[in-house]
């Protein structure tokens, strides 16, 4: 539900938007398990209910030549039930429930955010400020285990967006912002799984949401249809989440969660857009970049890297104009 009014002047306006999803999954698995020595009967159970709701009030206005300023509220609520059940036998009428397979869990998360961007010309640079200020509010509840967790944290994300015309077709662009990957509700989940005869897997209500830092400048060319654009970036993560595995005992492994991990990528994109006739034209990308990581396997530092290329064109021919031709390739 989208409601919209306009103020006076070009470009005033205030935005109300209301977003509601409900999604229910079902997964029902009968199987038979063979082996030399035995046969198993199995019957496993998943049902997943998440219901997700979004109101976010947005208002706009000029502010005079070059500039305007946004600014916002926007309140997500998420909810999670999960209920796994799980029960093998030797036989369809002699099942055992199994309680690594047997959880039922609830996740619910509530954020509230204040945001606002200024636009303005700084000088001949044109400028984009912004800020994002949130505070999220969790609460899981382990019913198996009858045990709850809730935790709140306040977080603020800044974005800074530059940009200078050197000519009619040149322009230079930087940028910074900061972003997050939040953990899923299944890392959170502290009930024990079992994966199998050695290995089981619990996740950790405490994790928090992994933090990335972004760098980029570019060089922009326009000119009668044509684009190019070479951008330099360089981007830090940090608290992500990764594997900590314990040793409990008869070569039985327990894997949980925790921030740990930490990431950079750095490296160059190019790309390139334009005619070669009115018939013929090229789209074309390649990347070049070194990405570093520390997944802290264990809580052991291992850190690893890699450089990596990529490329992707595609050349389309148009010869009339019921006519089209395309071929594609990436590398």
């Amino acid at each position: 539900l989208s409601w919209r009014r306009t103020l006076g002047g070009t470009g005033h306006e205030l935005v109300a938007d209301l977003e509601a999803e409900s999604v229910r999954l079902r997964r029902a698995v009968d199987a038979v398990s063979t082996s030399e020595d035995e046969v198993t009967f199995e019957d496993i159970r998943n049902a997943i209910h998440r219901e997700e709701y979004r109101l976010k009030l947005d208002y706009r206005r000029p502010t005079g030549d070059d500039q305007s300023i946004n600014i916002g509220y926007q309140a997500d609520r998420r909810s999670n039930a999960f209920d796994f059940s799980g029960a093998f036998g030797p036989s369809p009428d002699a099942l055992a429930p199994v309680p690594a397979l047997t959880n039922a869990f609830a996740y619910d998360e509530t954020i509230h955010a204040l945001y606002g961007t200024y636009r303005f010309r700084l000088g001949k640079l044109e400028t984009q400020a912004g800020l994002r200020l949130e505070q999220v509010d969790t609460r899981l509840d382990q019913i198996t285990d009858q045990m709850r967790f809730s935790r709140g944290y306040f977080r603020a994300y800044p974005t800074l967006h530059l940009s200078r015309e050197l000519s009619e077709t040149l322009s230079l662009r930087g940028s910074y912002g900061r972003r997050i990957q939040r953990p899923s509700p299944f890392d959170l989940n502290p009930y024990t799984f079992f994966i199998d005869p050695r290995n089981l897997r619990r996740g950790n209500p405490a994790l928090l949401p992994e933090v990335t830092d972004s760098f980029e400048l570019g060089l922009q060319h326009r000119k009668s249809g044509t684009f190019y654009s070479a951008t330099l970036f360089y981007r830090r993560s940090t608290g992500g989440v990764t594997d900590i595995i314990t040793d409990i005992g008869d070569g039985v492994f327990l894997t949980t969660r925790a921030n740990l991990a930490t990431a950079t990528r750095a490296g160059v994109e190019l790309i390139a857009n334009g005619r070669l006739s009115p018939q013929l034209s090229y789209n074309a990308s390649a990347t070049l970049q070194r990405h570093e990581i520390d997944p802290r396997i264990g809580g052991v530092a291992n850190p690893r890297s890699i450089t990596s290329r990529t490329v992707r064109a595609n050349l389309s021919w148009q010869p009339t104009p019921r006519d089209f031709l395309q071929v594609n390739a990436n590398y």
